[in-house]
């Protein structure tokens, strides 16, 4: 992938994956392993270029790591090829989930906020004394 594919703020894509490797499942001593962290590599950056207007968005590399674990054969062999396809069928049923706005994330999140307003009101009063939006609480979670 060439390094100067650049996200919005003009730093290269690459460089965003890269840093990001390392905070992926960081207690899962998969996530230690040169092959496993290559292979997600390759299939993030190959992920951004088969589907530009996507590209890459934090979150995706947790999305890659689950999929290469649920993926691997029995004998340990990662199966990155498979992991691709099926990060490029998520991001197919779900459109707009990583997408640069993320209009159906932030939409799961006000749902979120509406039933957490109806069911449990003195934690969604907790919450709204914060002052912060409630993605900044479960983003990570649905992703």
């Amino acid at each position: 992938m060439s390094d100067t594919m650049k996200d919005t703020s003009g730093e290269s894509v690459l460089n965003v994956i890269k840093r990001d490797l390392s905070r992926t499942f960081p207690e899962n001593p998969s996530f230690k392993d040169p092959v496993m962290l290559n292979n997600m590599q390759d299939i993030l950056a190959s992920f951004c270029l088969y589907k530009p207007e996507i590209g890459y968005c934090q979150g995706l590399n947790f999305i890659v790591g689950t999929l290469l674990l649920a993926t691997k054969h029995k004998n340990g062999e990662l199966l990155p090829e498979e992991c691709f396809w099926l990060l490029v069928s998520l991001s197919e049923i779900l459109p707009d989930y990583h997408s640069d706005k993320m209009t159906c994330l932030n939409n799961d999140c006000l749902v979120l906020e509406d039933l957490l307003r109806k069911t449990v009101p003195q934690t969604y009063s907790f919450v709204s004394t914060l002052g912060l939006p409630i993605q900044m609480f479960v983003t990570k979670w649905f992703v």
